[in-house]
């Protein structure tokens, strides 16, 4: 995981068993932790049928101080499962002085 101001990228392993099946591809889904808000898939066309792709950023984040939490479905022939929920909060380094007491 790695974040800015404003961004956050999660990455994640492939299931270590899936039934044999290959995956077909992966579902993010993000809640930006305002009061009352649920949990919503993410443009997926980024990842549609990319289970190559093991890594998203979500950009464009506006609530900082907020914890945003993720989760990832992997999709196989057979079926899904959803992982567990990550917690991030979303938070800025504060900038560096520009004067230094003497």
């Amino acid at each position: 995981m790695s974040s800015t101001p404003n961004s956050i990228t999660l990455s994640w392993k492939p299931p270590a068993f899936v039934g044999g099946c290959p995956i077909l591809t992966y579902v993010m889904y993000m809640n930006d932790g305002q009061p009352q808000s649920n949990f919503t898939e993410v443009d997926s066309s980024l990842l549609l049928n990319k289970p190559y792709i093991t890594n998203h950023t979500f950009s464009n984040l506006v609530y900082l101080g907020n914890t945003y939490s993720f989760k990832v479905k992997v999709v196989t022939e057979v079926g899904s499962t959803t992982s567990l929920v990550t917690k991030v909060l979303l938070s800025a380094v504060p900038n560096k002085p520009t004067d230094v007491p003497v």
